[in-house]
């Protein structure tokens, strides 16, 4: 098993490109099956673990695959909707619960596993399964199984008014939308999450689906379709925009020690739920069109933060400015509404010395200390892995970060970014006996 050893290092400068967004990149090849016949090629995907597994599961589905530098292509001419692969996978990885509309447009009936484990907390399917039933998709969970249908005749009904279960839930949102371009008719989604996922998926049908949107970017979303044929022979070319969250994580690393860097490859309007924060914080940034600079001393002031949906600070950023607010000159108060048990990471900041208080699980006071000092840490999700690395970048001494794979769930090229702004960061192979133990205590877990 490998692990980061990270030095403190000084102020960060430099220029680095971040790589394709994983949010973007999965639910495009999770969508993959409303191509079917056809095939999609996907430009400047994000190369991750949870990318490669995703390909490699539709590969099992009868899918052709080639994964080249920069691009992904995929096509198939009939996809196997009741394969037991999705028995191991949507436990392993929540996101192909994502798949669940695509496929069975596809297929009327697909079979699959309910979402997995999350160190985050319970991942419900539950108000998915509300938000289908009003385009006649039906649920039966059978143990823990759910088997989904949905008979061609109830794609014929003409326009729908749904609102989601969850006030502008990203998942919920997200499967009405593909329901509502596999219809024929017109549908108006209520109050429809904005993220900047549903802007790409939306781009992404437009690539290929008989449909016409009113209302991209707004609350209220009206799907005009003449319905997915999975009998036709559809094509679709995507380039994937760059990833903004790992770009907040090269921002949460400059706050941290300091320096001035570019970030290319980012458009910067995606960067606004979090300019708030960075610049509460201390740092200065700017946004341009393909790119972003952000500028700090290294001494964070305090500042207080609350994770919302979109467009507020997101939840997948928290990690590494849980960092930040570690080392800032005075008190802080991080809250996290969206999921539960996302705070996990101050336990291991607190072995470095940081004083955090768990107000309860899901809101942290960080008063200040001294300086953090270099121990061995773990990660216990792609976030806190990427904060622990900043804390490590800023601690007095040697700290040893364990976590590369989960890293790899979210980041492809993050350490190799921050070694070329100057981080002393290198890969080493973990301690064994050390390794076993972290397991053992439930420090290293599964996402």
């Amino acid at each position: 098993m490998k692990s980061f050893r990270v030095y403190k290092s000084g102020p960060l400068s430099g220029r680095v490109t971040v790589g394709g967004c994983k949010n973007a990149t999965l639910k495009s090849i999770l969508t993959f099956p409303h191509l079917a016949c056809g095939s999609l090629s996907i430009e400047n995907p994000a190369t991750n673990s949870q990318t490669d597994y995703a390909v490699e599961v539709l590969t099992a589905c009868n899918t052709e695959s080639q994964v080249r530098s920069g691009s992904i292509e995929l096509r198939a001419d009939r996809i196997d909707t009741l394969n037991p692969v999705f028995d191991a996978a949507i436990p392993q990885m929540r996101h192909f619960s994502r798949m669940a509309v695509p496929m069975v447009t596809h297929g009327e009936q697909f079979r699959m596993s309910l979402p997995g484990y999350s160190p985050y907390g319970r991942r419900s399917f539950t108000p998915v399964s509300r938000a289908l039933s009003k385009f006649g998709i039906t649920t039966e969970p059978k143990g823990n199984h759910v088997l989904l249908s949905w008979p061609e005749k109830s794609r014929l009904e003409g326009r729908k008014l749904v609102t989601p279960s969850a006030m502008r839930c990203l998942a919920t949102s997200e499967a009405m939308l593909r329901a509502a371009v596999a219809m024929r008719g017109e549908s108006t989604i209520i109050n429809i999450a904005q993220d900047p996922d549903i802007a790409d998926l939306v781009r992404l049908y437009e690539t290929f689906a008989p449909v016409e949107f009113e209302g991209k970017g707004t609350a209220n979303l009206v799907v005009r379709s003449e319905g997915i044929d999975v009998g036709r022979d559809y094509h679709s070319r995507i380039s994937v925009p760059g990833d903004y969250l790992e770009a907040s994580t090269l921002a949460a690393a400059v706050l941290a020690v300091g320096g001035d860097v570019i970030i290319d490859g980012v458009e910067g309007k995606r960067m606004l739920p979090m300019v708030p924060v960075i610049e509460g914080f201390g740092a200065t940034i700017e946004l341009g069109e393909t790119g972003i600079r952000v500028i700090a001393d290294g001494k964070p002031r305090a500042y207080d933060f609350t994770t919302e949906r979109y467009p507020g600070f997101p939840t997948d950023a928290q990690g590494p400015f849980l960092t930040v607010a570690a080392l800032a000159r005075g008190a802080s108060i991080v809250e996290e509404t969206v999921w539960t048990n996302r705070l996990a990471q101050s336990a291991e900041l607190s072995r470095m010395g940081a004083r955090i208080e768990l107000i309860n699980n899901q809101t942290a006071r960080i008063d200040p200390t001294p300086e953090l000092v270099g121990t061995s840490v773990v990660g216990t999700c792609p976030r806190a892995t990427a904060g622990l690395i900043i804390a490590g970048l800023a601690a007095e001494g040697e700290t040893t970060v364990s976590g590369l794979d989960l890293l790899r769930n979210a980041y492809s090229r993050l350490e190799d970014n921050l070694i070329s702004l100057g981080a002393k960061i290198e890969l080493v192979e973990s301690d064994e006996a050390t390794s076993r133990i972290n397991v053992k205590h439930g420090r290293l877990e599964a996402f």
